[in-house]
């Protein structure tokens, strides 16, 4: 079966109207941390239809997340949050023009500029972390 944004997302109308269906697939959000609610929010946007998601973890998924991360499970023990989500919001939605994911350590919003491309993931890096007094 051949993807169609239109077709995948019918079921909203009645809800939402179709030029609101196209406001949301053009529409970016960003969400700060997967675990816990981060990554059911990014499911039940991407089902939604938003089309655009800024996407910051720096961690990987653990055993300890198993019971209340979307994402964890056992073939994603050791992966990066970000690049398992992102994978995820790719099933849901293949229009890959239609994200640009962030894994991000350290990042200042400089640096988010250089990534152009969609559907690219980048380590965005500043020389001291996010809070430090150094």
């Amino acid at each position: 079966m051949t993807w169609n944004y239109d077709s995948a997302f019918s079921r909203n109308r009645g809800l939402i109207q179709p030029h609101e269906q196209q406001c949301l697939r053009h529409a970016c959000v960003a969400i700060a941390g997967l675990g816990g609610v981060g990554g059911s929010h990014l499911v039940t946007l991407l089902r939604l239809g938003i089309g655009r998601f800024h996407l910051a973890d720096p961690d990987q998924f653990e055993l300890p997340n198993m019971n209340r991360q979307y994402g964890a499970d056992m073939s994603s023990l050791g992966k990066s949050k970000v690049e398992v989500m992102a994978a995820v919001a790719r099933r849901i939605n293949p229009d890959e023009h239609l994200f640009m994911v962030f894994r991000v350590g350290y990042a200042s919003p400089p640096s988010a500029r250089s990534c152009r491309r969609p559907g690219e993931l980048c380590q965005l890096k500043q020389e001291s972390p996010l809070g430090s007094h150094s």
